[in-house]
């Protein structure tokens, strides 16, 4: 990291807590320049690994006492002991959980959310063939029927349900009814490139 990156990474978190539009100077000065390079030496000599995740852990730390902490008021002694204690914890895990979230594509977000989705229409086809005991024009008619669906009203109570659960797990190629029922959360490596196809 370097100082017009961390002049960077001050500003692009102070727009993103404040929501108001704060862009870094385009040329800084020598002097924000210099207390950017000041900052890194002192993070370095306080063995501050990821002074970008500092940065955010500083500037929320002051807008949770409503006050902005101004790019020169970076540095502090007592923050930086916080930090060792729980900030650098809590920031390396938020990091990371942010990068996986990010790391899931939109098309396959989408394929989630219909597999996951329960349409009171499919609920109402379901119903209908299962009190008229057509159980197995249900199952055979997956298109309209959705297959298996924990949430269903009607698919835990079928007689079936078992059967349906695993010809729709075998239909997609991996456990759909655990999708549904939140158990996983991510789809498998082999069926993400499908969805995003």
């Amino acid at each position: 990291m370097d100082a017009k990156t961390v002049i960077r990474e001050y500003f692009q978190h102070l727009s993103k807590i404040e929501r108001t539009q704060f862009k870094p100077p385009k040329f800084p000065s020598s002097r924000i320049l210099e207390q950017a390079a000041e900052f890194l030496r002192w993070c370095e000599a306080k063995n501050i690994q990821e002074p970008e995740l500092y940065i955010r852990f500083r500037l929320d730390g002051g807008r949770a006492r409503r006050f902005r902490i101004p790019f020169k008021a970076l540095k502090s002694e007592a923050v930086a002991e916080a930090w060792h204690k729980w900030g650098a914890t809590k920031y390396r895990v938020g990091e990371w959980t942010q990068k996986q979230h990010a790391a899931i594509r939109p098309a396959e977000v989408d394929r989630i959310k219909s597999l996951r989705y329960l349409a009171p229409a499919t609920e109402s086809y379901q119903y209908f063939h299962v009190a008229e005991g057509r159980v197995e024009l249900c199952m055979a008619t997956p298109q309209y029927s959705g297959g298996f669906h924990p949430m269903s009203r009607v698919c835990p109570s079928c007689p079936k349900s078992i059967a349906c659960a695993d010809k729709l797990n075998q239909a997609h190629g991996f456990n759909v009814v655990d999708l549904r029922h939140g158990r996983i959360e991510r789809l498998p490596r082999e069926i993400q490139a499908a969805a995003i196809a």
